[in-house]
């Protein structure tokens, strides 16, 4: 009896371990870690509290009214999608004559969902050297406008000058 426990107890965690590779949850789990990490080596916490809307404001396609000038693949466009008490965010860059998509990512909501959301947040490694964090707040009472503040933070900022730079600009809805 005790060599059959013996048995199961190391081929379950060897079982789950294989099937978490299988699945590819083990390459999400390092990713995690490493995003965490990352944040907490490089700065950026939590967004200040602001001003609250309700979670359906931010639905809708946005397009930003500024671009920066300095470099490129940074967000000009995004759709924001939202669910619940979740949202995600999915992002363009210029790349002209039209737009190259970054993805989409389900954003961090902060504030009291669905009621009363003063931020959407998304936080994700560029790379290996480069944490960009993607926050959408709301812009006064204007529910046709938010604010998007963009922050690159470059593990060696004087490798990486461009990408370690930040710009706060308006969104304005496009439908």
């Amino acid at each position: 009896m005790n060599r059959k426990l013996a048995i199961l107890l190391v081929a379950l965690p060897l079982a789950a371990i294989l099937g978490l590779y299988a699945t590819g949850g083990l390459h999400r789990i390092d990713e995690a870690l490493d995003l965490m990490i990352a944040r907490h080596k490089w700065g950026g916490g939590p967004p200040p509290k602001g001003p609250a809307q309700p979670l359906e404001s931010y639905a809708g396609s946005w397009q930003i009214e500024q671009e920066p000038g300095f470099g490129k693949e940074w967000i000009a466009r995004i759709i924001v999608r939202t669910e619940g008490k979740r949202a995600w965010l999915r992002m363009w860059h210029p790349c002209p004559p039209n737009y190259c998509e970054q993805g989409e990512f389900e954003a961090e909501v902060y504030g009291k969902p669905p009621d009363a959301v003063y931020a959407l947040e998304v936080v994700r490694k560029r790379g290996k050297e480069v944490l960009q964090t993607v926050s959408l707040r709301p812009n006064g009472q204007n529910p046709n406008s938010l604010t998007i503040l963009e922050n690159r933070r470059a593990k060696y900022p004087l490798k990486n000058p461009y990408d370690n730079q930040s710009h706060a600009t308006a969104l304005k809805r496009v439908k």
